[in-house]
């Protein structure tokens, strides 16, 4: 990625979340984040309840082998609902941006009767170019939300 793509890649979604409900999209966020953090904490867990139960195992401990499955699936219990809430809270975060960003450049494109004007020049028809426009912040604001711990250090 080149500067300018850099530069783009922050300024858009730093946009969207000062603009319009700039407080509840910045929570939105800080969520997602904070998730994706407890996501790295219940893999860390499991690594050591995982250790901890096959050296039970290896060593034929069968209270401490009892005892670590049962934390193992206490772990499961906990740890899965995290995974599930950051993945859901990352789409909902998705998909509430790329509507703002849609409709945003939906009014810009619109705006002042710009595709009027366009239109005398033969661009493309006002379909084709909604649906070029819906594509591409589909593929944008997929892409920036999945990188989100990074775009959320701005």
């Amino acid at each position: 990625m080149d500067r300018r793509e850099s530069a783009t890649t922050f300024i858009i979604p730093s946009s969207s979340w000062s603009v319009q409900h700039g407080k509840e999209a910045r929570l939105r966020l800080a969520g997602v984040v904070a998730l994706t953090l407890a996501t790295t904490g219940v893999s860390v867990v499991f690594n050591f309840l995982g250790r901890d139960f096959f050296n039970a195992l290896s060593a034929k401990d069968v209270d401490g082998f009892y005892h670590q499955l049962q934390l193992y699936l206490a772990g499961f219990a906990i740890g899965i609902p995290v995974f599930v809430f950051k993945d859901y809270y990352q789409a909902r975060l998705a998909l509430n941006w790329r509507k703002w960003m849609t409709e945003n450049l939906m009014d810009r494109y619109l705006d002042d009767r710009a595709f009027y004007r366009c239109a005398g020049r033969n661009c493309p028809s006002l379909s084709h170019a909604v649906k070029e426009i819906h594509a591409r912040v589909y593929i944008y604001a997929c892409v920036c939300v999945c990188m989100s711990p990074c775009v959320g250090m701005l």
